[in-house]
């Protein structure tokens, strides 16, 4: 009976070697489970990070949407009240060369309603051709000279030619049919002219 209460005690008594490793195995598993833990920490820590970057790009991105449709709408803006400040020169300019050309017309008119004679009528008519030359120097506008110049295409419009003679050379303008005019640099109208080959 002995014996068996020994085999009995071999069998119960646990094995130190294997005691040993059951012990280590209890420490690896919450080791392995810690490591488990900080991976999913380190990759909730990464997630949240993303996360904010995301939003931060987001926002950053919304915000310079804003400002191009922002700027859009203050270029389209820009564009209407200068389109409307065109039109409102354009049309104080039109209105300002009207009147300063009404005086003419108002002579135009005192002639025709005058039952003179013909020396007066044509008086009075070279009075209101005065007046309108001066009207029109006062607004820039001035004759293109022509006659006995070189020829310019910049200035002049060549409807004929001609034989060129001693008082007008080959290239140069020999008669006038329609007087040109210009405002400062800008050629109203071109002189149409006979010109010298």
């Amino acid at each position: 009976m002995e014996e068996k209460n020994e085999n009995l005690n071999q069998e119960t008594e646990p094995n130190a070697a294997d005691c040993g490793q059951q012990a280590e195995a209890a420490c690896e598993e919450p080791k392995a489970q810690d490591k488990k833990k900080d991976k999913k920490k380190h990759k909730d820590a990464e997630l949240e990070k993303i996360k904010a970057l995301l939003e931060k790009e987001q926002q950053q991105s919304a915000d310079y949407l804003n400002t191009a449709q922002r700027l859009q709408a203050e270029f389209d803006n820009f564009r209407r009240r200068n389109q409307t400040l065109r039109a409102d020169a354009y049309q104080d300019g039109k209105l300002d060369t009207l009147k300063e050309l009404l005086p003419v017309l108002d002579n135009f008119e005192r002639a025709m309603a005058a039952k003179a004679d013909a020396d007066a009528f044509f008086e009075g008519v070279e009075k209101i051709y005065k007046q309108l030359l001066e009207t029109m120097t006062k607004m820039g506008v001035e004759e293109i000279p022509a006659l006995g110049e070189t020829f310019d295409p910049e200035k002049h419009h060549a409807v004929m030619q001609a034989e060129a003679s001693e008082d007008y050379p080959a290239g140069t303008v020999c008669e006038v049919f329609q007087k040109g005019y210009r405002a400062g640099e800008k050629v109203l109208r071109y002189s149409m002219v006979k010109v010298a080959q």
